[in-house]
């Protein structure tokens, strides 16, 4: 009777959030966009942020980098209304990351395989 019961659960579940899983712009890792045309600039945020074409995310055009630590960059987005919208975050390092070129040289004196700052044409 248990297992039935999980079964219908499981079930009913993926009926009702199945869809919604399946809905939405999601980014297509099939396309690299390192030129200018990668980010557009919002119009309905006040042109304060940037959709990123290839992940499908929206950046803050022209970050405060003033934050030195995890906790002031959480305050500051915390407090954030770029684009007079709130519920701004800190991005994951892996978010972040999809931002820097991996053909810029490496810094110095770190391994080669580590790529350098430079963030894809088109982002401020």
């Amino acid at each position: 009777m248990k297992a039935l019961y999980s079964t219908l659960i499981a079930l009913a579940t993926f009926v009702v959030f199945g869809p919604l899983a399946m809905s939405g712009p999601f980014p297509t890792w099939d396309k690299q966009f390192n030129s200018p045309s990668r980010f557009k600039v919002l119009k309905e945020f006040n042109n304060e942020a940037v959709f990123d074409k290839e992940t499908g995310l929206v950046w803050e055009q022209s970050p405060d980098t003033d934050s030195s630590n995890w906790f002031g960059a959480q305050d500051r987005c915390n407090r954030l209304a770029a684009g007079n919208r709130k519920g701004w975050r800190v991005p994951m390092i892996q978010e972040l990351a999809s931002l820097v070129d991996p053909s810029a040289p490496p810094f110095p004196g770190l391994p080669s395989p580590l790529p350098g700052p430079t963030l894809p044409g088109g982002h401020s």
